[in-house]
Parts: C-alpha cells; structure tokens; sequence
C-alpha cells in the first residue's frame, strides 16, 4: 500500500514516517512525500492515477520552499494556513483520490479545521482529523484503524 504524507517540516516530516514504520512494519518504504503546495499541484496536473492506500495531510503547508517564487493570487489571498484545505479539495475532486482515506493531522484547532473544510464544501467522508501533539500514537492509532477498514487496500 503507497501511503502520500504532505508535509512541509522535513524533519517532522522524517519524525511521523519513523514512528509509523516502526510501529506498522508494513508501512517500510511505502511513502511518498510532498512537502509544498506548489509540489502537490505539480503532482496533481498530471494525468498518470494516483494510487494511495491513504493519506496524510498537514493544513499548514508553505507555497513553495525552494524557489522563493511569488505564489499564485489564491495563495496569497487565503494564506499558508488555508492551503492543507486547498488541497483537501482538489483531492476530493480529483478522480483516483476522490474516495481516499485522508487523515487531516494539524497543529491547528481542531474545530476550526473542521469549520473550513465545511466552509468550502468538502466532504468529510473518509476524513479523519488528527491532532499534531508530539506524541505519535494518536496518529499511529488512526492509521492502524484505517488498515483494519474494508475500504482501505
């Protein structure tokens, strides 16, 4: 099972991949990571499937962190903060992740994340939303519940 982690802080990033091999062998190498929004919308535009037992998403991704390009108007007009959401979106909308599993997993108030995916009329089928809290076994426990769902290969 390819498993997407999208996630800005690299070394965070390297953090969740280590405690979910570790604590799900079967997890070894299977993750693909995207760690701007510019990366995630260039992957997007493609027309190869994109094929993800599940995914996991950061809400507060940054534009772009090599280039220092100027983002697009929408970019700038909802902020970085938006952008997990902008995201969230296009993977709803997008044919081969429109049904995957998506754990939303956010610094961020729980509450308010889940007031913006309604705001822009995301469904929250299949949307988990996970607290980052420094202790890895909430989002261990999420991943191993998604494994454990029929729907998830």
């Amino acid at each position: 099972m390819k498993t997407l982690l999208i996630e800005d802080d690299y070394y965070f990033g390297e953090e969740i991949v280590g405690d979910l091999e570790n604590a799900i062998p079967s997890l070894k190498g299977s993750f693909d990571i995207i760690r701007t929004e510019q990366q995630f919308k260039e992957r997007f535009q493609g027309s190869e499937p994109l094929q993800f037992g599940f995914i996991i998403l950061d809400v507060m991704l940054t534009w772009d962190n090599q280039s220092g390009g100027r983002p697009p108007a929408e970019v700038v007009k909802g902020g970085y903060f938006e952008a997990g959401i902008r995201c969230l979106k296009q993977l709803r909308e997008h044919p081969s992740t429109r049904s995957t599993p998506v754990i939303v997993h956010s610094a961020r108030d729980t509450d308010q994340i889940l007031q913006n995916i309604l705001k822009e009329r995301i469904s929250m089928d299949g949307v988990t939303v996970v607290p980052k809290s420094g202790d890895p076994e909430p989002l261990v426990s999420a991943v191993r519940q998604l494994q454990t769902s029929p729907d998830v290969s």
